[in-house]
């Protein structure tokens, strides 16, 4: 989806001879910038989608990734998601 709004890739998509059931979206970037892409998808399609946030921005440490995100924020997006998108 690089470079395409959420909008644009369901016309993509639209466009295709066999078309996807669901839309999946798994946003490295944050949780914020995922609810945006969803709400982009709903405005535009009736399916079912499937949205999955990473836990923060994975780092590198003693040779392990990390994940940097905040497990307290966590159930707050959740929530956000059920509000705004489910």
């Amino acid at each position: 989806m690089m470079g395409n709004t959420s909008a644009k890739m369901v016309d993509l998509i639209r466009s295709l001879p066999k078309k996807p059931i669901t839309f999946e979206a798994n946003y490295g970037d944050g949780t914020a910038d995922l609810l945006k892409i969803v709400q982009g998808f709903m405005a535009k399609i009736a399916q079912y989608l499937i949205a999955k946030g990473n836990a923060g921005f994975p780092n590198y440490v003693d040779f392990q990734m990390h994940l940097d995100g905040r497990i307290d924020l966590m159930p707050d997006y959740a929530c956000l998601a059920r509000e705004r998108v489910a």
